[in-house]
């Protein structure tokens, strides 16, 4: 016997791609699914469409459940939903989507067999037309929902964390108390109802790479937005229903205090993306960074304070993931050069080079020699004259800085350092860990 599949699908104005989806879960190969398709009170169509569907679905043998409620939201209409589910697992499917025909019996199956995991996840595909793997890009979720310190990677927005990548039992999901918490005065995102307790339960789950879920970028969701107004209207919405699940965690005070700290730094990240990436954000991204150094300096107290000034000069991103790294427990693995060892930067002249060498100023990693293949006798770069290279003169006691991104550039110069038996070298991505690592040292001992 095949454990009954809880699906609810909270439904609202997709009459376009309603149909499509409730295909692709008519074409499940697993059979025993409860549907419950919750209309959040459609004006477009989608309710006659799911009128239709209806019969089709009870004749391929599942049981299905509409729910019919004025219009109030996603967050209502999944709780609603939950309300009706009699099954063993519980999954979600957003309307506009489509299922790949094995995304039940993978997860499904796999936990009628292992019954020490609580849960199972799959991976996404985002498509726009066709959900064709051949069609379809692979997301990348960042890290995966079987990882370590998962709540605060969530937090800080640094994993894609959706719902519709779980399937998940019931009897966890009431242990968790996810439906005695749930918040439905919210609209912007049912997520943090769901995935605050399953990532803070630390039960087991199991993650399958294969994309078995198809995300539909129409380009018209809740969290694709149109403008940093409405990105800052979505994110307060979310940081609210993030600060009410930390609340009602079965943690004791301290540690609701960090995990809400967390939170607000990830919210903090989110508006300084979004400040920079919609026209009608640029005026306001010196309020959010200078609500970063307030918070910050609040928080964790470092000494001496950091400045709006130095956080212009090294970048707010540095400041956020030297935080992160602190926080998530990242150690960086470049060894720091002794007082008086050459440090070398190659390929200076470049774009990279111009805008990381003084930022590097400071730090043990500041360059001591310059060079690049392009030099004449007339540039500097932070009042050091730029050489020609010189890999005759390197020791062992050397750090050679490579500033160059472009991967034919970088070989070139690796194999002239290749000749000398020199691997002492540290690339473009070790130089934003030396930034991270440097810049706000008193910032990471506070916090630590």
């Amino acid at each position: 016997m095949q454990s009954k599949v809880s699906m609810v699908m909270p439904c609202y104005n997709k009459v376009e791609y309603i149909g499509a989806m409730l295909q692709s879960v008519h074409d499940q190969v697993w059979d025993n699914i409860e549907v419950i398709l919750v209309n959040d009170g459609s004006t477009d169509g989608t309710r006659a469409v799911i009128a239709e569907w209806e019969p089709k679905l009870i004749k391929r043998g599942y049981s299905v459940v509409t729910v019919d409620q004025e219009n109030a939201g996603c967050c209502a209409a999944v709780y609603n939903g939950m309300l009706r589910m009699t099954g063993e697992y519980f999954c979600l499917a957003d309307c506009d989507d489509m299922l790949h025909p094995e995304y039940v019996s993978r997860m499904a199956g796999w936990l009628d067999g292992h019954v020490e995991h609580e849960a199972a996840a799959c991976n996404y595909m985002r498509f726009t037309d066709s959900p064709n793997d051949s069609d379809g890009k692979m997301a990348e979720p960042g890290c995966f929902p079987d990882e370590a310190r998962l709540l605060e990677n969530y937090l800080l927005v640094r994993t894609i964390m959706t719902v519709w990548i779980y399937m998940i039992r019931v009897h966890y999901i009431k242990s968790l108390k996810i439906m005695g918490h749930f918040c439905t005065e919210r609209r912007a995102s049912y997520e943090p109802c769901f995935i605050v307790p399953i990532a803070a339960g630390n039960g087991r789950i199991k993650y399958f790479h294969e994309p078995l879920y198809r995300f539909r970028d129409s380009g018209n969701g809740l969290s694709q937005f149109r403008s940093f107004a409405h990105a800052k209207s979505f994110y307060e919405d979310y940081f609210h229903l993030d600060s009410w699940m930390i609340e009602r965690l079965p943690i004791d005070n301290k540690e609701k205090s960090r995990l809400s700290k967390i939170a607000k730094l990830g919210q903090i990240k989110e508006l300084l993306y979004h400040c920079e990436k919609f026209p009608d954000g640029i005026d306001s991204l010196h309020v959010f960074v200078e609500a970063l150094v307030n918070f910050l300096n609040l928080t964790f107290a470092p000494f001496p304070e950091i400045t709006l000034k130095e956080v212009e000069q090294k970048g707010h991103f540095t400041l956020l993931n030297s935080i992160e790294n602190v926080i998530l427990g990242k150690i960086p693995t470049f060894k720091f050069p002794k007082e008086g060892n050459r440090i070398v930067g190659y390929g200076v002249l470049g774009k990279v080079g111009q805008i990381r060498i003084p930022q590097l100023q400071g730090t043990p990693f500041f360059p001591t020699d310059l060079w690049d293949k392009s030099a004449t006798d007339r540039e500097k770069v932070c009042g050091i004259r730029v050489c020609q290279p010189d890999v005759a003169t390197l020791s062992n006691d050397d750090t050679v800085l490579i500033f160059p991104k472009d991967e034919t550039v970088v070989a070139e110069i690796q194999l002239e350092l290749d000749k000398r038996n020199f691997n002492n070298c540290l690339y473009y991505s070790d130089i934003r860990e030396i930034q991270t690592a440097c810049y706000f040292q008193r910032l990471t001992e506070g916090i630590a």
